[in-house]
């Protein structure tokens, strides 16, 4: 898409290096992304040789540029920009405001404002705690977005720890999210060799930062099943144990933030006469609600069940004992 997008909104034809470097990504990558587009539905790439080097554009429909998209709508996709700009690679973040200019100079007024100033204009912002810096992810991502279309899997090489030794990993990857203000990608974790077979009972997911190198392989993960059918919309995305059922009793100081949030799409809530929140849901992780809990310190308590109470007392007196 954000290729389709460059093409658009280009008035002259784009040679292969351009493309490269307006997306941030190697020629090789560049070369796959007008393939796919070419292969799809969305327009038909132009190609012209000129000496050595091949340029590329959009073939623009007949009657020159249609536009969908009215003033409204470019001011809200200009929000998205905004709330998306401390997770987004600089260059990436660059094309897409140069995009929204460009679709601003050819969306028609609604007579009550200019739409490029309001493509222009920051109209919300975004705060991150502990941002991440995506900017040498640029090809990773746009392979691991190849390979999710194509169904293949992938050779990932994957840094564990701050000493850099990296593990490899050979992965299906199915669907990117945003977690926490981190890029992740769901997928099954495969065997290396022979017929391609998920290792695990449970999707895995790994961190877009982490990846040093993302390679697409010649196998097919069609037949695997769907990773997003395994989370069931409850709390935690690590699956560490099956989906358990917790009750939990938070004070009046919290209960308002916690009653306003969705946390898990089967929760119930029960307002007490003293102000305070009981919340009852089912969870994936014991050791992400753990970590979840723990943020709310001495405003909550763990009702139900027992393993929940021993992990969440295990890891108080580790961190206790760590302070000592």
């Amino acid at each position: 898409m954000m290729l389709y997008t460059l093409l658009l909104v280009r008035a002259t034809p784009i040679s292969l290096n351009q493309v490269a470097e307006e997306l941030n990504c190697s020629k090789p990558t560049a070369l796959r992304l007008i393939s796919m587009l070419e292969s799809s539905r969305y327009g038909r790439v132009v190609v012209e040789k000129r000496g050595r080097q091949h340029f590329y554009s959009l073939a623009r429909p007949k009657g020159g540029t249609r536009l969908t998209i009215n003033a409204e709508g470019l001011r809200q996709l200009a929000m998205c920009r905004d709330f998306l700009v401390h997770l987004l690679p600089e260059k990436q973040l660059q094309l897409l405001k140069h995009t929204l200019r460009e679709a601003g100079a050819l969306t028609p007024a609604d007579g009550s404002e200019d739409p490029v100033a309001g493509s222009t204009t920051e109209i919300a912002t975004s705060v991150a705690k502990g941002r991440i810096d995506y900017s040498h992810c640029q090809e990773q991502y746009d392979t691991l977005l190849e390979a999710i279309e194509l169904q293949r899997c992938c050779r990932i090489l994957y840094r564990k720890d701050l000493n850099g030794r990296e593990s490899e990993y050979h992965f299906a990857p199915q669907q990117i999210m945003v977690f926490h203000d981190a890029f992740m990608v769901s997928g099954w974790m495969v065997s290396a060799q022979g017929q391609v077979t998920a290792r695990h009972d449970q999707p895995s997911t790994l961190y877009l930062q982490r990846m040093s190198k993302v390679e697409i392989l010649l196998r097919s993960a069609a037949h695997l099943p769907k990773a997003a059918e395994f989370h069931h919309g409850y709390f935690g995305m690590l699956h560490d144990v099956s989906p358990v059922p917790v009750r939990v009793l938070f004070s009046p100081r919290c209960a308002l933030y916690v009653a306003e949030r969705s946390w898990s799409c089967d929760q119930k809530t029960v307002r007490k006469d003293d102000g305070s929140l009981e919340l009852t849901m089912t969870v994936n992780s014991l050791r992400e609600t753990v970590g979840w809990l723990m943020s709310f310190g001495r405003e909550v308590k763990v009702l139900e069940p027992a393993a929940l109470k021993k992990a969440l007392s295990e890891e108080l007196e580790a961190m206790l004992a760590a302070q000592r």
